[in-house]
């Protein structure tokens, strides 16, 4: 999280010790690889969970764009490092090729490759923000994008008191809020598709689908995953999980800007797995590192 000038200062207020930024790095170059067999026992704990979260941010190291991965549950935290975004990345993480649970996601085309064996659940928070914040409600005024996020957060407080009281919701209740959703789409195509309404200009004599329509077209293609949540009472409603597990990459630019290395960040990607985790858990941070050093950690399991 801290430069290292920064972690130098702290080491001399403390010990009286002012160790070299040599001997900072080699620290932390001995810490990734003892952390490497926890590392893997979290990897193998995710591979045997029914649902978890990925995602991905951007961020900069050594002057170019990088990307972190996570995939995460709410006891386990896998984060790596990739030059891609896409499928490159994703695989890199060595999680996602192997899976075959539920993995709850954004829309991003990498994760609907036909030989992957997970299913998908699609983060509502993100087709909330869509229908409302890309000016589909704001700016063009289309009903059909209103009422679909009403939909969406309707089923959500039907779905969450159904768990709230141990229960599931009952077949007509599934039931009505798919029709319901078939029927917005159905009045919404003469919104999306009107001569009135808003087109982005074409390119090369082919029409250039709008905004409203490339959603629409989306609710409708993937129909299942969007409403996973109201089937599977397992299934959250949004992507919050990998978002928070991602969050200290953004807070660590802000405290010390950019990694200067891609090596530093795929140090700090390990470690911060390995702290999220224990921090799920409520295992002590600092002596569960300690034990790491001296090769004596790894997570109890079931």
């Amino acid at each position: 999280m801290m430069p290292l000038d920064r972690i130098r200062r702290l080491f001399t207020d403390l010990t009286g010790y002012a160790p070299s930024e040599a001997t900072l790095l080699a620290s932390l170059q001995d810490m990734h690889h003892k952390l490497e067999a926890p590392e893997a026992q979290i990897r193998a704990q995710l591979l045997g969970q029914p649902v978890v979260h990925a995602d991905e941010t951007g961020f900069r190291a050594d002057g170019r764009t990088q990307w972190m991965h996570v995939a995460s549950d709410e006891t386990w935290t896998l984060l790596d490092v990739h030059s891609g975004r896409g499928r490159e990345g994703m695989e890199a993480l060595g999680f996602l090729p192997a899976y075959s649970g539920t993995v709850v996601h954004d829309y991003l085309a990498s994760y609907f490759k036909a030989d992957y064996a997970f299913e998908h659940a699609l983060c509502n928070a993100h087709l909330l923000r869509e229908c409302q914040g890309q000016g589909i409600v704001d700016y063009d005024g289309h009903a059909w994008a209103a009422e679909m996020k009403e939909l969406l957060q309707e089923s959500w407080k039907l779905a969450r008191a159904a768990r709230m009281e141990g229960t599931s919701l009952q077949p007509e209740v599934i039931q009505a809020v798919s029709e319901w959703y078939d029927t917005i789409l159905e009045r919404g195509a003469a919104e999306w598709t009107s001569k009135d309404a808003k087109q982005p200009k074409a390119t090369g004599g082919k029409r250039k689908k709008s905004k409203a329509e490339n959603l629409a077209i989306r609710f409708r293609l993937y129909k299942d995953t969007v409403l996973r949540f109201i089937h599977d009472a397992r299934i959250p409603f949004d992507n919050n999980q990998a978002e928070r597990d991602l969050r200290m990459v953004k807070v660590k630019q802000k405290v010390s800007g950019a990694f200067r290395t891609v090596t530093g960040a795929e140090r700090f990607a390990r470690l911060r797995g390995f702290i999220s985790t224990c921090l799920k858990q409520n295992i002590p941070v600092l002596a569960s590192l300690t034990d790491a050093t001296r090769g004596q950690f790894l997570f109890q399991t079931t």
